[in-house]
């Protein structure tokens, strides 16, 4: 784990093909690396420094040390962690409905675009090939009865 001493930290996130974005940014007091005290994952983010920044780091043993020597710690890491979450909650549920937003949008744009096709089952491929086999059966069933 990490604690920022002086300075800022950027947080940075990777998504699949490389592309980074920018998760927070973290200044004085505040702690990064936390998850690695409690579980043995791969990191799930990058922090680098904004310009000057001094941070120090403390391993799982002298974490436990510190707590054992004030409790208080292991609440304010709890209390930093608890944000976090909360921050996020907020951003997946903006994210939510923009996206809700967005699946609306899409489907009121097809059906307005089904609608103003010139034959109501032309936006179906499937559709159209089984009026297709659907008016060649009749017509063969015609010209047969037509025959006999």
């Amino acid at each position: 784990m990490y604690i920022v001493q002086t300075g800022t930290v950027a947080v940075i996130g990777q998504k699949s093909g490389g592309v980074e974005f920018h998760i927070a940014n973290l200044k004085e007091g505040d702690i990064f690396g936390e998850m690695a005290l409690f579980e043995q994952e791969t990191r799930s983010a990058t922090v680098r420094a904004l310009g000057e920044a001094r941070v120090i780091s403390i391993d799982k043993k002298g974490f436990l040390r510190r707590v054992h020597e004030d409790p208080s710690l292991a609440y304010r890491l709890m209390q930093q962690m608890s944000q976090r979450i909360r921050r996020m909650n907020v951003e997946i549920a903006r994210l939510k409905g923009k996206l809700a937003r967005e699946r609306r949008s899409f489907k009121e744009n097809r059906t307005a675009v089904r609608r103003n096709s010139p034959s109501p089952h032309a936006a179906s491929g499937k559709r159209a090939g089984k009026d297709r086999r659907f008016e060649e059966r009749r017509t063969k069933f015609y010209s047969l009865a037509e025959s006999a």
